[in-house]
């Protein structure tokens, strides 16, 4: 207390009317405040009996019933005060749900229940604007109460006067919606949810061979991370991939990146985690990223998928590399050494190109060299990280065109590959190593750039041009500009003669 205070009076601090309808402005979505509405009967549940949810969704209203527990005076009276709940390991927690829900889709609701095993039921009419004329600080309205049959229990509720656009087609993004979010209690078996006569499955999630792996990962006080993982047959370039986080039963967030990278290189990677002591928001939309449970959970799921995540890498960026697109990189490559002995003549010492191969009938410039390996193994990855280039040789065969250069009157090879450097290496690595007579251009798959590319072929097509510019640039001393110039010259030129290269690949094969 202050020093001087002379005494201390009582103020009164009732929240204004108008509070009740401006919760219901929290950004929930039609499907998000459905969804709060099932919350509540799915905490209702009797258990042993099936729950079945029946939702209603027309244009000018919306309708949710249940065959669940009900709830008796006192339950009914404090679902409607704001803030009030006892719930203890259920989906609703912050006593704002179903006022905020219904205040969201329209400004009339109302809610008749029928507890089990009463023989009374009650119901609540709340009409925003009959609330906002009253002019009253006092937070009280009024509770109707009938007789019902004893056997009947759950609770009906219909929403009005709706603030947003309703269309009955909706309905099937809300099916969509459900069937991840209450995947694993209709997956279970526990409840059943029907939309405009439809029923809503359990997501089935198309998974590899590989199938899922479940894992339970045991924290303190005899907490667990639990739920599943594995690899998608296909991924997804919107995003879609990821994980459905839930807390308690409750579906928190979908397509979470959390544990792995947020990467098209792992757009395989799905599954399910729950982590029921995790703190959430108030409007149980999203984990509180900052408290210290979620930040070690964080750290957990990044070590639990370290194998998927490899996986996940390997599998797609060899796949990405196909036999077309290696096709039209070994085109361009062609085109641009071609372009370097035309276009560099007064730039470095160029002297008359020979044949190089044992067929006179081959292209000047040009042997046909034994097929190669498109996968990078482990050893060969870390070899390229050292700085030697190694190849293997595969069982299918393949032809390839290869190209020679010279410079200063030596012939070096220019050859080219795809491989994974790592996300902090730069999106090329070249090596011009004179004793060999190789200049090894390699284009680094882990590069953010590279996952995004719609053109393979040209985003190599740019390393190996830029890698011979800045080998010319090191020998003959040129600034940062100059080679920047022999780049595009290089490019530009061989865009102009790609078609030759393609023809004679094609050929070739």
């Amino acid at each position: 207390m202050v020093e001087g205070t002379i005494k201390t009076e009582t103020i009164d601090i009732t929240p204004d009317i108008s509070l009740f309808p401006k919760i219901g402005k929290s950004g929930y979505t039609l499907t998000q405040s459905i969804a709060e509405l099932v919350d509540n009967s799915i905490d209702a549940r009797i258990s042993d009996v099936l729950l079945e949810i029946n939702i209603v969704i027309q244009d000018d209203f919306i309708i949710v019933e249940d065959n669940g527990s009900g709830m008796d005076r006192t339950v009914a009276e404090n679902a409607l005060r704001l803030g009030y709940s006892k719930k203890v390991n259920a989906l609703g927690e912050f006593g704002l749900g179903l006022k905020s829900a219904c205040t969201s889709i329209g400004s009339k609701f109302t809610i008749r229940t029928y507890p089990l095993g009463k023989s009374e039921g009650y119901e609540f009419i709340y009409d925003e604007e009959k609330w906002l004329s009253r002019g009253e600080k006092e937070w009280k309205d009024k509770l109707n109460i009938f007789n019902k049959d004893q056997q009947k229990c759950g609770t009906w509720i219909k929403i009005e006067l709706p603030k947003r656009k309703i269309n009955k087609q909706r309905k099937k993004d809300i099916l969509a919606d459900f069937s991840k979010r209450f995947s694993p209690y209709i997956r279970s078996g526990e409840v059943r949810i029907i939309v405009n006569r439809d029923e809503c499955d359990s997501e089935v999630i198309d998974l590899s061979e590989e199938g899922r792996k479940d894992f339970e990962i045991p924290v303190e006080s005899g907490k667990k991370l639990h739920g599943w993982y594995g690899l998608m047959k296909k991924g997804s370039d919107k995003g879609q991939y990821g994980f459905t986080t839930f807390r308690r039963g409750r579906m928190i967030t979908c397509y979470d990146k959390i544990g792995i990278p947020h990467h098209p290189t792992v757009s395989r990677i799905a599954g399910e985690i729950h982590m029921d002591y995790v703190p959430v928001s108030h409007n149980k939309k999203e984990f509180e990223t900052e408290s210290g449970e979620y930040k070690d959970v964080v750290i957990l799921l990044t070590q639990e998928f370290k194998e998927i995540v490899r996986r996940a890498r390997e599998t797609s960026l060899a796949s990405k590399v196909t036999e077309v697109i290696k096709n039209e990189t070994e085109a361009w490559k062609g085109a641009i050494v071609e372009s370097f002995h035309k276009e560099l003549k007064d730039l470095v010492d160029l002297p008359p190109r020979r044949k190089r191969s044992a067929n006179e009938g081959d292209p000047v410039g040009e042997v046909v060299i034994e097929k190669r390996d498109p996968r990078l193994q482990d050893s060969i990855r870390r070899a390229i990280e050292k700085g030697e280039r190694t190849r293997s040789p595969r069982d299918k065969k393949q032809v390839i065109v290869t190209h020679f250069i010279t410079i200063a009157g030596k012939k070096y090879l220019v050859n080219h590959i795809y491989a994974q450097l790592g996300e902090n290496s730069g999106w090329k690595e070249y090596e011009y190593l004179k004793e060999k007579g190789t200049i090894e251009v390699v284009t680094n798959q882990d590069f953010p750039a590279y996952a995004i590319t719609g053109d393979i072929g040209f985003y190599a097509a740019i390393h190996i041009a830029e890698s011979l510019a800045e080998i010319i640039g090191e020998i003959n001393g040129f600034d940062v500009k100059k080679v920047g110039e022999i780049k595009e010259t290089l490019l530009r030129r061989a865009a102009k003669i790609l078609d030759q290269f393609r023809e004679q690949l094609n050929i070739a094969n």
